[in-house]
C-alpha cells in the first residue's frame, strides 16, 4: 500500500523510494508520553494542596518565582513606604500629644524595615533570601504595630489598629511571599507583638486584636493560599507548554533529518542530494571551479541478495554505506544512497587526479571488508564506479553531470567490474548517447 506524504513544519515528507522507514514512522505516529510530561500531568491531577511538588520541580519554581517577585517588589516599595506615610499622618492627627514622640519613636521602624527591604531586593547576591529579610522586616513591622496599637487610648486606638490591619494585608498580598514563609511571618509578627506590649507594659485591646488582627490574617492566609497555589497552577501549565514546544522543535528537527536521510543506510537521501547538487552547482558556476560526481554501484547484488537473503543484503549495504560516508569530510562534499544498490559520492573543487586518487582508495577499501560473496569471480563484494568530472557552465547542466557518470559506470561494469571509469567524450560515440538533452 502506497503510505501518503506528511507536511510536518513546512517540512513535506515524501514516502519513502525504498523500503519501510520505521524510523519515520516511529517519530510521526508515536503518542506517548514521555516521563518528565508524564510528570507533571501527574502533579497537576494531585491539586498539590499542600502546595509542594517534587524538588526537583520546587527548585524550578522557586528559581523562577522569586526574581518575578523581587521584581514587583522594586515597583511596590515606593507605595508601599508612601502608604506607610499617610497612615502616620492620619494617626498623628488624632494621637494625644503626651505620647506622640514615643509612638513614633517605635513605629518608625516600620518604615525603616521597608526601607531596608527595598535597599537588599536591589542587591544581586542576596536575590536567593528575598523570602527571609522580608520575613524579618515584616516579623518587626508587625510586632512593632502590635506592640504599640492601645497606647493612645481614644479615636487613635481606631486607626492604630487599622495600621496593623494595612501592614497583615501588604504581607499576605503585596510582597509575593509565598503562603508558606507569610504564614508563618504573620503569626510570629503577632506573637512578638503580643510579648513586645507586655515588655513594654502596653495594655491589650483582644476584641479590637481580634477583629482587626486576628481576622484579617485568617482572611490574608486565604488570600495567599490561593496566589500561591494559582502561581504553582501557572507554572505546571507554562512548563508543559514549554516542553510541548521544545518537543515540537525536536520532531521538527528529527522530520527534518529524516527528511533527507536514508532510513536503511544514513546516507543522505535522493531529495538532499539533488539540492545539495544544485547548490554546489551554482557555486562551482560562479566560481568556475571544477565538480566531481561519482556513481558507485555494487557489483551483482542480485546474487548477494539472493544467496544470503535481504537482511544480509541490507547489513552489506550498511557496511558499504559506512565506508563511502568516511570519504566525505569536507564542507560541500556529500555521501548519498541513489537507490536500491547505488551510491553516490559529490566532491566539490575536486579535478580529475584527485577524483581518481580517492576512487582506488574507495576500491581498496571495499577491499578490505572483506565482505563474502562466492557468487562473485572475487569471492568478495566489489563495486564499480562511474566518474564525472566537469567545470559548470551554461552549456551544462546537473542532469548532464550526472548522466556522464552513469555512462561511466556502464563502461566501468561492461569492461569487468571492481574498477573505476572517467567519463570521456569517445563513451559517447562508442555507444551513440545523447547528452545535449540532458
Amino acid at each position: 500500500m502506497r503510505k501518503e506524504s506528511v507536511e510536518f513544519n513546512g517540512i513535506n515528507l515524501e514516502p519513502m523510494e525504498y523500503g519501510h522507514d520505521d524510523h519515520l514512522d516511529a517519530v510521526l505516529y508515536s503518542e506517548k508520553e514521555d516521563p518528565v510530561e508524564q510528570e507533571i500531568r501527574a502533579v497537576l491531577r494531585s491539586r498539590y494542596w499542600l502546595l509542594r511538588f517534587p524538588q526537583h520541580l520546587e527548585s524550578e519554581f522557586t528559581a523562577l518565582y522569586i526574581p518575578r517577585a523581587i521584581q514587583l517588589f522594586h515597583f511596590r516599595s515606593p507605595l508601599l513606604f508612601l502608604l506607610f506615610l499617610i497612615e502616620n499622618i492620619g494617626i498623628y492627627q488624632v494621637l494625644p500629644a503626651e505620647i506622640t514622640q514615643y509612638y513614633f519613636s517605635l513605629n518608625a521602624w516600620t518604615g525603616i524595615m521597608i526601607v531596608i527591604a527595598s535597599v537588599l531586593s536591589y542587591l544581586p547576591q542576596l536575590s536567593r533570601w528575598y523570602e527571609w529579610y522580608i520575613g524579618v522586616g515584616g516579623v518587626v513591622a508587625i510586632a512593632v504595630s502590635t506592640a504599640t496599637a492601645n497606647i493612645g487610648g481614644g479615636d487613635s486606638v481606631i486607626l492604630t489598629y487599622a495600621g496593623t490591619m494595612y501592614i497583615v494585608v501588604v504581607l499576605y498580598s503585596f510582597v509575593c511571599l509565598r503562603f508558606r514563609a507569610a504564614m508563618i511571618v504573620g503569626w510570629m509578627g503577632g506573637i512578638f507583638g503580643i510579648i513586645l506590649a507586655h515588655l513594654l507594659g502596653h495594655p491589650m485591646n483582644w476584641k479590637l486584636y481580634n477583629l482587626t488582627y486576628t481576622m484579617t490574617s485568617i482572611l490574608g492566609m486565604c488570600l495567599a493560599y490561593a496566589l500561591d497555589r494559582q502561581e504553582r497552577t501557572n507554572f505546571l501549565q507554562a512548563c508543559l507548554l514549554r516542553h510541548s514546544v521544545d518537543k515540537g522543535q525536536k520532531l521538527a528537527q528529527q522530520l527534518n533529518t529524516l527528511s533527507r536521510q536514508d532510513g536503511l543506510t544514513g546516507l543522505a537521501n535522493r531529495r538532499h542530494l539533488d539540492e545539495v547538487l544544485r547548490h554546489e552547482w551554482n557555486r562551482a558556476l560562479r566560481q568556475q571551479l571544477p565538480l566531481t560526481l561519482m556513481i558507485i554501484d555494487v557489483d551483482f547484488f542480485k546474487r548477494y541478495n539472493d544467496r544470503w537473503g535481504h537482511l544480509a543484503g541490507d547489513e552489506c549495504l550498511q557496511q558499504i554505506a559506512t565506508l563511502i560516508a568516511s570519504f566525505a569530510k569536507r564542507s560541500g562534499e556529500l555521501a548519498s544512497r541513489y537507490g536500491g544498490e547505488e551510491f553516490v559520492l559529490l566532491f566539490p573543487s575536486m579535478a580529475e587526479q584527485e577524483a581518481a586518487q580517492q576512487a582506488e582508495r574507495l576500491l581498496s577499501g571495499i577491499k578490505k571488508l572483506g565482505l563474502p560473496n562466492p557468487e562473485e569471480d572475487h569471492s568478495f563484494v566489489t563495486v564499480s564506479i562511474g566518474v564525472a568530472v566537469c567545470l559548470p557552465s551554461a552549456d551544462v547542466s546537473v542532469a548532464r553531470l550526472l548522466r556522464q557518470a552513469d555512462v561511466a559506470l556502464y563502461h566501468a561494469k561492461e569492461n569487468g567490474r571492481n574498477r573505476y571509469a572517467f567519463f570521456n567524450d569517445a563513451m559517447l560515440n562508442k555507444d551513440g548517447v545523447d547528452l545535449t538533452r540532458a
